[in-house]
């Protein structure tokens, strides 16, 4: 696992953890496209703000990358399976696997 889930691995109940993400003042610089980058469980941020997009219907291209160990630390298959038959002409989720080979839609890193 990475980093962080080796982190909260090793957090005990109770013990507090310092987290960060979007507040309600940030957004994003208007246009046709949005693109998301996701390491691991990153993908929690990513994917919904990418559905976000869509659902917005003003974004021509959403295209999120998924960098993970293996195929197997990958989850979220049925929502993600959604929004490519929902959005077929506008989504594409590209994976990234440091620790495996696959044939479709992704690359081996090295």
């Amino acid at each position: 696992n990475g980093r962080a889930s080796g982190y909260l691995d090793r957090i005990q109940i109770g013990e507090t953890v310092n987290a960060f993400g979007l507040r309600n003042e940030k957004t994003r610089n208007p246009g046709k496209f949005f693109g998301g980058i996701a390491y691991g469980v990153g993908i929690t941020e990513i994917l919904p703000m990418a559905r976000f997009e869509l659902e917005k219907g003003d974004a021509e291209r959403v295209v999120v990358l998924w960098a993970s160990r293996t195929k197997a630390d990958t989850f979220w298959d049925d929502q993600i399976a959604e929004l490519e038959t929902t959005y077929k002409d506008k989504f594409e989720m590209v994976y990234l696997f440091s620790r495996e080979k696959e044939e479709s839609n992704c690359a081996e890193v090295s």
